[in-house]
């Protein structure tokens, strides 16, 4: 392990110790945090025995050496706050240790607590433990935006793969490219059926369904959990983080002419609470100027059923495309450029093999160039023909390819997404029970010969008058009450949308909601609202005094044991399979062809009677086995051929060992399925 050139300041000051005589000592704290090359400031705070706190500052160069550091502020946290940054020093006394996540990171944190005579240090080095990230969320809480400590990167307890309850249900992904079928659609395809949970409001109807071979629209969709975003005031909220993503995407995704849509479900979670199941989970902090890139840990969203971590930053101009850059890694796509460190005015390239973002990888090979990183900037420059790609270089103005998104169109050929949105009217086939509206986002994924159960889709009673819904009462689909003209329709739609906006995490009940349906439903205006039931009414502009004259509606189909689409007064008729569909769809799942997006090819001599040529082959849609040959000018007979090679889909180095080469012009031909590509170079001497 490299040894830090910064200073660990924190481990070197000994606190003052305010004896007290009736009460139990309270803990003093001197913490840095900071970017581990010189160049960079140090942040740091002390808060004695009386929670009095001091700001410090360590000024990159001279002061980053020998440790010096100036007041810029003072603080003073009130009760709360002050209770709870002594409970954090409570927890990092406790468990203090020097934590050094396997995560990339360019930062460090030295905490020094002290309770009484006896004091102990906590150390991370690319990461810090839970305790430390409590203490630093807790005393920015209490001081000014400007002042925030930084928090660095590798919070272990934040790793999805720290948290075996985030995996998701078997059928279920973090990621899932789909075709997506409304409620309605699905039920006049026979593919689902709605029973009771028993229950007035919330996770109250569980849903059954099965795959057929049924037309949808393509919808990419992403689960993301952002793990601390709450630690500032002005950190965006998921839904803002959500919808910027969808704002960057949608538009911008089509494969042979057909759109994909993206859909994203963000919540928020504290870094102490456990995460939820099958979401994606991105630590989430403010940028405050470090430089660090955004990354996520693994690029196979659509192969892999778990979910992936990663690291997020908020508060820059270009926030928006560097998140939809990310995302797309959630979905598989992997980047196209190339990294470049530059160290005194002189560009090196990083090889294919080394991972930019993986500061071990990259400082080893560094080191064997005779390189260091701590003046180094690393930068990337996109691959040929990617200038204008979201994964070659996060910028305005983006396309994504047509070759990038063939796997995620043939994946979602055959899965479906039976999706309910809020709104959705479902009718009680017994009629003395109450119908329900749907009050979140539903989505249950089916494909064939998976079935599937799902017990979370959240609705509310409409109907006052009516018993609660037995278990095992059956519903049948309506359409959304926004679609339908009766009156009151509209606006049960906009409080049942202004519920599910507020429910930030999955089956989260929204108090108020329930009684503020029944104020459009069933109440003529005049009862007394809580303050929540107001709050839900005014945000869906329900204005007060109204009786809306809601109707109350029967199914037609209430003699069916099965769900169906009704209409008012009438029963939709079951679509029938057809064979035609089915075959369309078989075609659109057969897997995309490799396409060669990139070959070229770089010769380095090894020793005196050896040449090793390092190619460096990338493919879109596909892997493929490839096979390498070399040729000299004018030859019909290979001088050297390499045994077939399985290459997954990206870009990968690939190491040909030939005899000596003679002066001359040669030729490499690379084949696979995609055909094949030759690369020409010169030897001369």
């Amino acid at each position: 392990m490299r040894r830090l050139t910064a200073p660990l300041v924190a481990v070197a000051v000994l606190l003052t110790v305010v004896a007290d005589a009736v009460a139990a000592p309270q803990p003093e704290v001197r913490i840095f945090v900071g970017a581990k090359i010189p160049s960079s400031e140090l942040r740091g705070v002390t808060l004695n025995a009386a929670g009095k706190g001091t700001i410090l500052r360590v000024a990159p160069g001279k002061d980053r050496a020998t440790g010096k550091s100036s007041v810029v502020g003072t603080f003073s946290p009130d009760p709360a706050k002050l209770a709870a940054i002594r409970g954090a020093a409570k927890g990092v006394y406790a468990n203090a240790k020097v934590t050094i996540p396997a995560a990339r990171g360019e930062m460090y944190a030295a905490v020094t607590v002290q309770i009484g005579t006896k004091q102990r240090t906590a150390l991370g080095l690319n990461g810090i433990s839970p305790q430390v990230k409590a203490l630093i969320d807790a005393l920015n809480a209490a001081l000014p935006p400007a002042r925030f400590l930084p928090v660095p990167d590798g919070v272990v307890a934040t790793k999805a793969t720290s948290f075996p309850e985030a995996k998701c249900a078997p059928g279920e992904t973090a990621t899932t490219a789909s075709r997506e079928v409304p409620l309605k659609d699905a039920a006049k395809a026979g593919m689902v059926k709605f029973t009771s949970k028993g229950k007035i409001s919330g996770d109250n109807v569980k849903v059954e369904g099965q795959w057929k071979p049924v037309k949808g629209p393509v919808k990419l969709k992403f689960n993301i959990e952002l793990v601390d975003s709450g630690a500032s005031p002005s950190a965006p909220s998921p839904a803002a983080v959500a919808a910027a993503i969808e704002g960057q995407l949608n538009g911008k995704l089509s494969y042979k002419g057909q759109p994909i849509t993206v859909d994203v479900t963000a919540t928020r979670r504290a870094g102490t609470e456990p995460p939820t199941p099958c979401f994606h989970q991105i630590y989430f902090y403010p940028d405050a100027g470090r430089g660090v890139r955004d990354h996520i840990d693994g690029l196979d969203g659509l192969t892999n059923p778990q979910p992936q971590g990663g690291d997020w930053s908020w508060g820059r101009p270009d926030d928006a495309t560097i998140w939809a850059h990310e995302t797309m890694h959630l979905a598989g796509l992997n980047d196209q450029y190339r990294d470049y460190l530059q160290v005194g005015g002189k560009e090196y390239p990083v090889p294919p093999t080394v991972d930019g973002e993986d500061r071990a990888a990259l400082e080893a090979w560094a080191k064997s160039k005779g390189l260091s990183l701590d003046d180094a900037k690393l930068h990337s420059v996109p691959h040929k023909g990617h200038e204008n790609d979201l994964m070659g270089s996060a910028q305005g103005g983006f396309e994504v390819p047509e070759s990038a998104l063939a796997g995620i169109w043939a994946r979602s050929a055959k899965i479906v997404t039976i999706h309910g949105d809020p709104g959705d009217i479902l009718l009680n086939h017994n009629g003395k029970n109450q119908n329900m509206g749907v009050g979140a986002p539903f989505d249950m994924t089916v494909s064939p010969g998976r079935p599937a159960v799902k017990e979370g889709l959240v609705a509310f009673c409409i109907d006052l008058q009516d018993h609660t819904p037995a278990v095992g009462d059956v519903f049948d689909v309506l359409g959304n009450a926004k679609d339908i003209p009766q009156p009151g329709m509209a606006e049960l739609a906009r409080v049942l949308n202004e519920g599910a906006a507020r429910q930030e995490r999955p089956l989260q009940e929204v108090t108020g909601l329930q009684f503020a349906v029944w104020r459009v439903t069933n109440e003529d205006g005049t009862s007394v609202l809580t303050d929540d039931q107001a709050e839900i009414l005014r945000a869906a502009q329900i204005p007060a005094g109204v009786n809306f004259g809601t109707p109350h509606f029967e199914t037609p189909n209430a003699a069916s044991p099965d769900s169906a689409s009704v209409t008012n007064g009438a029963v939709d008729p079951t679509v029938p399979e057809d064979p035609a569909v089915a075959a369309e769809i078989d075609a659109q799942a057969a897997p995309p062809k490799p396409v060669l997006e990139r070959f070229a090819v770089t010769p380095k001599k090894v020793t005196r009677d050896t040449r090793v040529l390092t190619a460096t082959v990338e493919l879109a849609n596909a892997g493929d086995r490839v096979r390498l040959r070399l040729f000299k000018q004018g030859r019909r007979k290979a001088r050297r051929t390499s045994p077939l090679r399985t290459l997954q889909e990206g870009a990968t180095s690939v190491a040909f060992v030939v005899p000596r080469l003679a002066k001359g012009r040669y030729t490499v031909r690379l084949t696979g399925a995609f055909g094949q590509k030759s690369v020409r170079f010169r030897v001369s001497g």
